[in-house]
Parts: structure tokens; sequence; C-alpha cells
């Protein structure tokens, strides 16, 4: 094989490395802010940015040891399952992760430039905001080797294989964001949760655990899904997302069926 022709793959491999770093470090960082967890975050950071440095035409021999040094951390880090029981929530929440990847891609649509949503913050990818924590977003898109301040201005665009790396680490924090709002999370299937993450990322706050949302919470909770939509539907959210909404509210009725709670506690298991 060419040399030359090594380079778009490697790229590729570094794209997937990086979204390996990007879902780690903030799994990590939602369930233990510890020292361990910050040495961690720290050595993976290290790996990365010298692979990123490194002769991208180089052999992959070369590449794949840094991987190795890149990943090994990781499994240091397993004994803090046994110690933190939110670790194993964390786990439940990635495996509904491309469900609700999906979701949003259908509601946001994917933008390979920045644009302005309908609120008036600037986003780029699947609804990636860039107004929302900039630090947070300037950290995520440098590790996906993006200028943050090039792509807000719509200087840059991102290429697919950055945008979903960005995406799954997005769709993460909405999950995340909403299992601090909502106690019963963890609890339910995919198809649920996945409704929950949607509505959590299209606010980018607190939203669910305001009034305007407290009956639909409550009825999902108690899996009481015909309930749980209609309350849905009687939200200002829903009156500011209507199709959006329409479309969140029908499969909340459809609710965890026996067949998704058991291909769900398969994932899991």
């Amino acid at each position: 094989m060419a040399t030359g022709s090594k380079q778009p793959a490697v790229m590729r491999m570094l794209m997937c490395m990086s979204l390996l770093v990007l879902v780690t470090v903030n799994m990590v960082n939602s369930v233990e802010a510890s020292t361990g967890s910050r040495k961690m975050q720290a050595t993976i950071d290290c790996n990365l940015r010298h692979l990123a440095h490194k002769d991208m035409q180089g052999d992959f021999n070369s590449v794949a040891g840094w991987f190795r040094n890149l990943v090994k951390p990781l499994y240091h880090h397993r004994s803090h399952e046994r110690r933190n029981p939110n670790f194993a929530a964390v786990g439940i929440r990635a495996v509904c992760i491309p469900k609700t990847e999906s979701l949003l891609e259908e509601h946001e649509g994917r933008h390979d430039c920045a644009y302005n949503k309908s609120d008036g913050s600037r986003a780029v990818g699947v609804g990636y905001n860039l107004d929302d924590d900039s630090d947070t977003r300037r950290s995520e898109l440098s590790v996906v080797l993006a200028d943050y301040d090039k792509v807000y201005k719509g200087e840059d665009c991102l290429n697919s294989v950055q945008i979903s790396a960005l995406l799954t680490v997005d769709t993460k924090r909405a999950l995340d964001r909403a299992a601090n709002s909502v106690a019963s999370l963890d609890d339910q299937c995919c198809e649920v949760m996945a409704v929950f993450g949607d509505i959590q990322h299209s606010t980018g706050s607190d939203e669910l655990e305001g009034k305007d949302f407290e009956d639909f919470v409550e009825a999902a909770s108690a899996k009481k899904w015909k309930k749980a939509g209609k309350k849905l539907r009687q939200t200002v959210w829903c009156q500011k997302h209507r199709h959006r909404c329409e479309d969140d509210a029908a499969r909340i009725r459809q609710g965890c069926d026996a067949i998704s709670m058991v291909i769900d506690a398969a994932a899991r298991a």
C-alpha cells in the first residue's frame, strides 16, 4: 500500500480515538471529580496530543501502540465501578446513546457548518450548541481537531466523523443532565430514555425539573404511558416545539413494551 493512501485511514482512526476520549472523559467527570479521575484525564489527553503531533503518514504499528497507551488508563479505572454505584447508571445510559442519537438527528438534522437555531443560539452538526458552556465546547472541538472560533464564525466546517463524535458526547451529556432531573430515568427503556434526552437536548437547561414538566415526569415515572403522552402535549415546551413534541409524545404513548425491555436488559447485562 502506498504511504499516501494510509493517511485518510490513520485520520479516521484518530477521530475514532477522539470519540473514545470524549465519551470516557465525560463519563469520568459525571461519576466522580476525584484526583484519580483528573490524573486519568490528563494521561489520556497527553497520549492523544502526542499522537496528533506524530507523522500521520507513519506506519499503523506505531499508531496502534499509541492507541494502547491511550486506553490503558481505562482498565486501571475499572475498580471505580466497585466503589461508586453511579458508575452502573452511566453504563445503562450509554446503551441508549445510539437510539437517542438517531432521534436527535431526526429532529435536528445534520449540518456541516455553523447555523443559528430558532432560539438564537449558534450550533453545528446535530444541534451541537456552541454557546452552551463555550469553554467545554472549545475543548471538545479541539479534541476532534477543529477550531472553535473558526467553526463558530462559519470559516471552517466539520466532516462527518467529527460531527458523529460530537453527537455522541453531546447525547451522553443530555442523558446525564436528564438523569439529574428525573430520578427514574435509568429504569426506563431506551425508547423512553431517548425522548427525555431529546427534550433535555432541545432546552439545554434544567427545564425537566420545572413545573412545566412535573405532571409528565410523574406519569412517565409511573409508566402510565398514555397519560404521560397527554401531559407532555400540555407543556409550554410543546407549544414552542410542536412538531418535535408530537413525535416525542407519540413515542411516549407507545412506552416500553415487553420486547424492548428484554432487549435493553440483555444489552445492559
